[in-house]
């Protein structure tokens, strides 16, 4: 059984979102060799620019928060508003510290277990083309023509690309691409862990 995963799957395990149980139980089953999981080289890069750029509005939001806190404090009115503002943004700095550590911490758990297919100029050249002929993001392209290159070189067995809502692949033309491959396309880590242990319960048996 290969699973093949994307940016989204990481940011699931490193903040424990609604689906991170079933992206857990995923990832265990790769550490436990049940399962090989592929995440391309973008997406484990592509998480770190979503906290920054999560963190940048949060400063920011803290700021306004902070300047309109400081005009209220000129009334007696508000007295002692301000130690409510000082602790609303030390909480935002932590929670921001928490979410890096996690990360970090869960990529190092990939990269332990999972193949981690490079960005090379024949991916980024494919990734052109899908990106006009399926009308994706770049970003989403280069994902996309990354796990189209895995899927020519991993041989065959049963394969499936996890991802989490994502409207972007979730198109007929991209599933008829994967299935050239023998690879189903499942928008939820919920609906990709019950497929894959019915998947591994058949082999065991």
């Amino acid at each position: 059984m290969i699973v093949l995963a994307e940016s989204n799957f990481v940011l699931e395990l490193a903040l424990r979102q609604e689906q991170f149980e079933h992206a857990e139980r995923i990832l265990n089953l790769a550490e436990e060799k049940y399962l090989r999981l592929v995440v391309p080289a973008c997406s484990l890069t592509e998480p770190y620019q979503t906290l920054i750029r999560r963190r940048s509005e949060r400063k920011q939001f803290s700021r306004r928060l902070q300047a309109e806190i400081k005009l209220l404090g000129r009334s007696m009115l508000h007295a002692g508003i301000g130690a409510a503002s000082e602790q609303v943004a030390q909480t935002l700095d932590v929670g921001s510290e928490i979410e890096r550590e996690s990360l970090e911490q869960t990529i190092g758990r990939l990269t332990q277990i999972c193949t981690v297919p490079v960005l090379s100029l024949e991916i980024v050249r494919l990734a052109q083309t899908m990106q006009l002929g399926y009308g994706l993001e770049p970003q989403d392209a280069i994902v996309l023509a990354s796990i189209d290159t895995a899927l020519e070189r991993l041989g065959a067995g049963p394969k499936v690309f996890v991802n989490r809502d994502s409207k972007d692949f979730a198109t007929r033309l991209i599933e008829a691409r994967l299935e050239e491959h023998g690879c189903r396309l499942i928008t939820s880590f919920s609906n990709a862990r019950q497929f894959i242990e019915n998947e591994l319960t058949k082999e065991a048996s």
